[in-house]
């Protein structure tokens, strides 16, 4: 019952989880000391004493500010201020004879604290880069890179730049208008913050009142928390290490015992050993029944990369297609297709994997009905009677002219039909006499497109 009483975490629970082992592995690469002393930047003339003009004068010289607050030589770093019909509204970066570009539009000039967010974002990448703990290849790069901001002191920049609001008046006219920059987002950042200051042991740090307010709402539910959660990844009391289990009986006990955090930690952990994790297969699929539904969208994802030898947990998967959550279902199909069950296997209650897959072709997600033709197309002609229900979505993306969808029902279409042309006439031509001519000439130029 106490439970009850305890504090939301102001963030959801992949958001969270994924927080938490991040800033862990940061301190694993980057030592306790580093975030623990890390003086906390702020956007104020003790921090950035510069004359506030726009010139590029002042861009360099906030540039120099930026590489001394986060150590980077500027040696090996340059900035190069492009013009806005040369750059983005986004910030890029290269490299070349081992001295890193940073490149901001010009326009960033009159917005001192988006500036800096950018250059700090950026300098960060190269931080990471060069110490040999970014490749560039994670998933997760941007997010990481906006994270190790916080860790290195300069994330009050970045959690004001991810939204910002603008107002204007101009005689009787009143307008405003809400703009992101960067990926992580303000919420995200205010629990970053909040995981940072608790580490600290900062309860009520007064940089925090240069929040912006969507970051410092999450700072402050962050902040209670973190006061009573017992569920942290994340470990603030033994030097930011991560609670998370290595040895197969560790991290069954973790899936089978542990609260949602500790689960999806170590579902992640077991994603990344694939078919070699197979012998979980009990304690993951149990996850498929979790209240949480993050947890069973994992739990599928994690049985789909352990492929064939998770066929055990075909059962609990076909079960999970009637989830009230779309992302449930939309996982749990591409397991199916990963677990490349027979489409004659029998369910949970003696409905074929295949009759569940025709029904799903219903779905009001249209995320879902994707992944179920993708399934589907691994059974080729045997999955012929689909073809019809596929229609209506097909005809959907050439109303909309979104010719990427109806390039992948045409490419469906000719794994499961023996001759799309003569299926395109007998159920196209006379229900959809406007739409048939458009189909054959779409179909044509997918082809052209898909190099056949």
């Amino acid at each position: 019952m106490l439970g009850l009483f305890r504090p939301p975490c102001p963030i959801d629970l992949r958001e969270k989880v994924w927080t938490e082992l991040r800033m862990g592995w940061l301190v694993e690469r980057f030592g306790w000391q580093q975030m623990r002393d890390a003086p906390v930047i702020l956007p104020t003339q003790e921090f950035f004493p510069v004359i506030r003009d726009g010139s590029h004068a002042e861009g360099e010289q906030t540039f120099e500010r930026v590489c001394h607050y986060l150590e980077v030589q500027q040696d090996q770093v340059r900035l190069e201020i492009a013009s806005d019909d040369a750059a983005s509204d986004d910030t890029g970066g290269s490299i070349r004879d081992d001295v890193t570009t940073v490149r901001v539009p010009e326009s960033l000039l009159t917005d001192q604290e988006s500036l800096i967010a950018a250059m700090a974002r950026l300098v960060t990448l190269d931080r990471l880069w060069r110490s040999g703990n970014l490749t560039g290849q994670e998933i997760d790069a941007s997010w990481l890179v906006e994270l190790a901001t916080v860790f290195f002191g300069m994330g009050v920049f970045g959690a004001n730049a991810a939204v910002q609001h603008r107002h204007a008046t101009n005689g009787t006219w009143n307008w405003w208008a809400v703009r992101r920059q960067g990926h992580l987002p303000a919420r995200v950042y205010g629990y970053a913050m909040a995981l940072f200051a608790f580490s600290r042991r900062e309860h009520r740090p007064a940089w925090a009142r240069t929040l912006g307010h969507d970051a410092l709402d999450s700072f402050r539910r962050g902040g209670r928390y973190l006061k009573k959660a017992t569920d942290c990844v994340f470990d603030c009391e033994a030097n930011g290490l991560t609670r998370s289990a290595k040895s197969d009986t560790a991290l069954e006990s973790d899936l089978r015992h542990g609260s949602d955090s500790i689960r999806l930690a170590a579902l992640w952990d077991i994603l990344d050993r694939g078919p070699a994790a197979s012998q979980l297969t009990d304690a993951v699929k149990e996850c498929l029944r979790m209240k949480n539904p993050i947890l069973r969208t994992e739990a599928a994802r994690v049985i789909g990369a352990m492929g064939p030898s998770a066929s055990s947990a075909a059962p609990n998967v076909i079960r999970a297609f009637s989830s009230r959550n779309s992302d449930v279902r939309r996982q749990c199909v591409l397991a199916v297709e990963q677990l490349e069950l027979p489409q004659d296997m029998k369910g949970p209650h003696g409905e074929t994997v295949y009759d569940e897959l025709l029904c799903l072709l219903e779905d009001p997600d249209p995320l879902v009905v994707r992944a179920v033709a993708h399934t589907l197309r691994r059974y080729g002609q045997e999955a012929q009677e689909a073809a019809e229900h596929m229609i209506r979505h097909l005809c959907r993306a050439l109303v909309a002219c979104d010719y990427e969808t109806s390039d992948f029902y045409f490419d469906v279409l000719e794994a499961i039909t023996p001759d799309i042309e003569r299926f395109l006439d007998e159920h196209m031509k006379a229900t959809h006499p406007d739409l048939y001519p458009l189909a054959v000439e779409t179909l044509e130029q997918s082809r052209a497109h898909r190099g056949q």
